[in-house]
């Protein structure tokens, strides 16, 4: 490696890490949610050979621990092994919030024969398909097979991410990895020599926590679904050679990525690049077209004659340039913008292949959610999404009136566990929504005065929300358990409509 790639990866390295850091722990309102992270590693016996004046494990070891040192508080993480032959592989450390690995003294055990990496992927799934969202690293030697049965079982359909580091120069094997790669939605990371195995360790490891993946949705000229295999390509990647499958989401780091598409048939005008948001999925269309037809209606529900042009937000050609309403368009595949000039507002709209998709502007109106707690009207902060953009449209808080564009919206409240509901907003209507009474949560301060943090989780351990002493937490009637870090103590709490439930905290540490 020169000397000029060492500091464009130390750069790009100190700049995912920033990243990184900027990731929510807890799960708290508005913020990003829990995710699961499982690593497959080989400890098999080709892992023991010499590789470059070490070993491979030797090469991992620190590199692995300080992975898991470093994982963000909102991520549980479990490591599990494969070696010593067909059908073996175990859990190695089980998994646990990313906390609980602070006293980590990392050794991996050397075991005889050979890697069977589709029994460890076998395993590692099956906790992360039960667990909610998350991402499955597969960090492996050279020579260790994976056979193609076992790709369907262990990374196809929509469920979690698989990335894959591998150790050591090309061989057979590779291509194995880098299939399970791409069927899995993730990327490929090779090390040749052992200085590389940290930085890509790294790498691998902070796209799989990646709040941002991509969807590319290609279809040909007949609006049909097409099954392409796509290139992605942006300066200095560390993963070698991107690739994702359309109709399979791909789990990526943000930012923008130049696109390369397979010669022969395929979508009629492929976008040459794609702007993968920070945060959520980005849907790319790829061919095919969809219908629109827009129109403007004052509160009364008669025809305004607004003027209003169609944009399209990925390649900012206008489509339809400003035009009296009502009226209709044939348009390609993808994520416009309607605007109007008089009154200045806009809409945003997803307009999917084969698609008729109706937009209704006119006069802003107002959304007011109404919610009680115990003690009367109590202020909780609410997400709007957009159902016909699929993005943000903005948030608000209970008990007072948010202005609204008419639309079709997505709301959830950030109560425990958040509360949501769909409705449509029409034209200059003041929209008033009544959210069920609550209760909420309280611990009180320790005999010292001390406060502490704690998680809220549900009856099956899955955080919903945190919160802190002597603060109420607004809640939905139901069971749930409180995990205080500091103690590393569990208690148990009921909460009833219009009552606070308080608790004090256990007097001693992993009391429940």
């Amino acid at each position: 490696m020169t000397l000029g790639r060492r500091s464009r990866l130390a750069a790009l390295l100190l700049l995912l890490a920033w990243v990184a850091g900027a990731w929510p722990g807890p799960a708290q309102a508005g913020e990003a949610p829990p995710w699961r992270l499982a690593l497959v590693v080989d400890c098999s016996q080709g892992m023991t050979q010499p590789w470059l004046g070490s070993t491979r494990l030797e090469t991992l070891e620190p590199a692995l621990q300080s992975e898991l040192l470093s994982l963000p508080l909102r991520v549980r993480a479990g490591v599990w092994l494969v070696g010593g032959g067909p059908g073996q592989a175990r859990e190695f450390l089980a998994p646990r919030p990313a906390a609980e690995f602070k006293d980590l003294n990392l050794v991996m055990p050397r075991l005889e024969g050979a890697a069977d990496l589709a029994a460890g992927i076998k395993l590692a799934m099956a906790w992360l398909r039960g667990q909610g969202p998350g991402a499955l690293v597969v960090i492996s030697g050279a020579g260790s097979r994976l056979p193609t049965a076992a790709l369907a079982t262990a990374a196809g359909g929509p469920g979690p991410f698989c990335h894959v580091l591998a150790l050591g120069p090309e061989d057979a094997s590779q291509k194995d990895l880098q299939e399970l790669a791409l069927q899995g939605g993730g990327s490929y990371f090779r090390a040749t020599k052992a200085d590389q195995a940290a930085p890509l360790l790294r790498g691998a490891v902070l796209t799989a926590l990646s709040p941002a993946s991509l969807l590319v949705l290609a279809h040909d000229r007949e609006n049909r679904p097409l099954s392409i295999t796509y290139g992605l390509a942006r300066r200095d990647l560390l993963a070698l050679e991107p690739r994702g499958v359309s109709g399979r989401p791909c789990q990526l780091l943000p930012g923008v990525y130049q696109m390369a598409w397979p010669s022969g048939p395929g979508p009629a005008t492929p976008p040459a690049k794609v702007s993968v948001a920070v945060g959520g999925q980005t849907r790319l269309w790829a061919g095919g077209t969809g219908g629109l037809k827009v129109k403007a209606l004052d509160p009364q529900g008669q025809e305004l004659p607004w003027v209003a042009s169609v944009a399209n937000l990925e390649t900012g050609k206008v489509e339809v340039p400003e035009k009296r309403t009502p009226y209709e368009a044939t348009l390609p595949a993808g994520v416009y913008r309607v605007k109007v000039q008089r009154p200045p507002l806009t809409w945003t709209l997803e307009l999917g292949a084969g698609k008729q998709v109706e937009l209704v502007t006119g006069p802003q109106g107002s959304l007011t959610l109404t919610l009680n707690g115990p003690s009367g009207p109590w202020r909780v902060p609410f997400h709007l999404e957009d159902r016909l953009g699929l993005r943000p449209a903005g948030t608000g808080y209970t008990n007072s009136p948010m202005p609204l564009l008419p639309g079709q919206y997505r709301l959830r409240a950030e109560v425990v566990p958040p509360w949501q509901h769909e409705f449509t907003l029409a034209p200059g209507q003041e929209l008033s929504l009544a959210m069920p009474l609550l209760g909420g949560i309280l611990l009180r301060r320790d005999k010292t005065g001390q406060g502490q943090p704690f998680q809220v989780l549900d009856s099956q351990g899955q955080p919903l929300s945190a919160g802190v002493s002597d603060r109420p937490l607004p809640a939905q009637p139901g069971n749930y358990r409180l995990h205080l870090p500091q103690q590393g103590a569990t208690l148990e709490v009921e909460v009833q409509a219009g009552q606070i439930t308080a608790l004090d905290p256990p007097k001693g540490p992993g009391a429940h």
